[in-house]
């Protein structure tokens, strides 16, 4: 089963970088599968360089992954065995696999990318390139971890812009750059005091004879529980909860390691897991009808409460 990866940076911005980043998504669709084209042209030895620059647990995670044995350093068949798998990935376990083998250079650029988004110094971001091992690692990384963290927009701007394969329409590789110098430049216009926009609710399920709902006391939980679509919306929701904080506890801590200032809106989103978890444990303690024992407020046992 392929890993899930955290929701898309937008959930986590304000506008208008969220505007513009769902507009950098829709550029980026347009061109036609550019991972898959960078893949085609990985060697066997620089998966190997990239298996052996991960951390014992992420190199085994990685060649699990790609079912690959992952028994102390990959011999060469199972470096070869463990590359057609990847460039038969797709969707979420490409962006996990990819995002996983790339964090060690992307870790070495934050500083780069952090004054990039702040000052706009083209020299900046020229000096990017020098900091990734090759130009194929450098296109993994600018192509995949854009989707991990809006931190690295930045990245894929330069690849898109000064080192684009010849196979990719020009003019839909200048769309994109244009998309990212659009999501930069509403980076560095925030107002200082600016606050993530709330993440889209996901809908309930409607009522089943096409009225509208009563409006319920406030004391009692509005959440529905009644059938097993409604369970997995509600579980999903705490995953999607835990996901985002995860993702951003991750993106502070890369900027405090980088002496860099962790902006206090990127936090919002720790907050609301707390939200989230006692809106569905008051769910599930009323569904159940029972005096107890309840699950406990976390998600081991609130997603096995409702499965």
């Amino acid at each position: 089963m392929a890993r899930r990866t955290p929701r898309t940076p937008h959930h986590t911005l304000p506008e208008p970088q969220r505007t513009q980043y769902l507009a950098l998504e829709q550029a980026v669709a347009e061109l036609p599968n550019p991972v898959g084209d960078v893949l085609a042209l990985v060697t066997e030895e620089q998966l190997s360089s990239m298996l052996e620059r991960l951390s014992r647990k992420s190199r085994t995670a990685v060649l699990q992954e790609l079912r690959t044995p992952s028994v102390g350093q990959p011999s060469t068949h199972a470096v070869r065995q463990a590359l057609g798998a990847l460039r038969r990935c797709e969707g979420a376990q490409q962006t996990y696999i990819i995002g996983t083998l790339t964090q060690p250079t992307l870790d070495g650029m934050w500083d780069g990318l952090s004054t990039w988004l702040e000052q706009g110094s083209d020299q900046g971001l020229s000096g990017l390139e020098e900091l990734a091992p090759d130009r194929t690692v450098l296109l993994l990384t600018g192509l995949v971890q854009w989707r991990v963290t809006h931190l690295a927009v930045p990245l894929l701007h330069l690849v898109l812009r000064d080192h684009p394969l010849s196979s990719w329409p020009a003019e839909d590789a200048d769309a994109i750059v244009r998309a990212c110098q659009a999501f930069e430049e509403a980076h560095r216009s925030r107002p200082i005091d600016s606050t993530p926009s709330e993440p889209v609710p996901r809908p309930v399920e409607p009522p089943v004879d096409g009225k509208e709902p009563a409006v319920p006391d406030e004391s009692v939980s509005t959440i529905d529980l009644s059938t097993t679509a409604a369970c997995t919306t509600q579980a999903e929701r705490l995953r999607d909860a835990f996901a985002s904080a995860t993702q951003v506890v991750s993106e502070a801590a890369t900027l405090l390691t980088a002496g860099r200032v962790v902006p206090p809106e990127l936090l919002q989103p720790v907050g609301q897991v707390g939200q989230v978890v006692d809106e569905v444990h008051a769910a599930v303690a009323l569904a159940l009808h029972e005096p107890g024992p309840y699950p406990e407020q976390d998600l081991p046992g609130l997603l096995d409460a409702l499965e």
